[in-house]
């Protein structure tokens, strides 16, 4: 087996793992993925892909501090080595965007998803899957500043592009939903946003398993909500069962 092929079936497994929320096996893979990568001594776009994807992990466990670093690096290889209107590019802006967006730091998120966007929308037009991620992660960020009409706005946009693209049972669909939930909540809508979260969770039981960390998430935003009702027991019964999950995919 070649070197090459072999961190790259090593950073496809991994990729695999990850999405079966397998992070420990996904990690231990990705890492040795990098270390092929880096014998070469070369910041070229292999070790950025590893990079992202690694970074990704840790963001997804929201392991921020090791996460930030490593998304930067990927952007700097790739902005070094690529056109900067490419799509890599874009990925990675919106990935260390969202990253920024978690750490509270909304100005540099802002301009950094933003600057995605831009990319994908002129690549693309304005309805192109490849936005969506984008959209979600600027309409997050103007939620969390209480920028609910904006964000609104933004989760529905995405909802409809992946409803067009997939079908009304793909996890992506999912992924919109629970933010326009959220926002529904930040709204006091609380049936809507009721309703809502529990189609998320039914698409990504489904989609997934009951056992996947995205189901957990689901449970978490559905719990918050619960409590702003004012149903405390149901918020604990749904906590639990996220616990659980977030427990068994430690």
């Amino acid at each position: 087996m070649s070197d090459e092929s072999s961190w790259e079936a090593k950073n496809h497994a991994a990729t695999q793992l990850h999405l079966q929320g397998r992070y420990a096996e996904a990690e231990a893979l990705f890492v040795a993925a990098l270390e092929e990568v880096e014998q070469s001594g070369q910041e070229d776009l292999r070790r950025a892909l590893v990079l992202n994807n690694l970074a990704n992990l840790y963001h997804n466990q929201k392991k921020y501090d090791r996460a930030e670093p490593l998304y930067r690096r990927a952007l700097a290889i790739r902005e070094a080595q690529l056109e900067p209107t490419h799509l890599l590019v874009a990925q990675s802006l919106n990935n260390l965007a969202a990253l920024c967006r978690d750490r509270s730091q909304y100005a540099e998120a802002e301009n950094l998803i933003k600057r995605s966007l831009a990319i994908k929308e002129n690549l693309h037009g304005s309805r192109h899957m490849s936005l969506t991620n984008s959209i979600n992660t600027l309409a997050a960020i103007y939620g969390d500043q209480s920028r609910y009409a904006e964000a609104e706005e933004l989760f529905k946009r995405s909802l409809d592009i992946r409803q067009d693209a997939f079908g009304s049972h793909h996890p992506s669909v999912a992924s919109s939903l629970v933010g326009l939930g959220e926002t529904y909540t930040g709204q006091g809508r609380y049936p809507e946003a009721r309703a809502v979260f529990e189609r998320a969770l039914r698409i990504r039981e489904e989609a997934l398993g009951p056992e996947h960390p995205a189901v957990a998430a689901a449970l978490e935003a559905e719990a918050r909500l619960l409590r702003k009702m004012e149903r405390e027991a149901e918020a604990q019964e749904v906590e639990a069962r996220a616990r659980a999950i977030r427990a068994r995919n430690a």
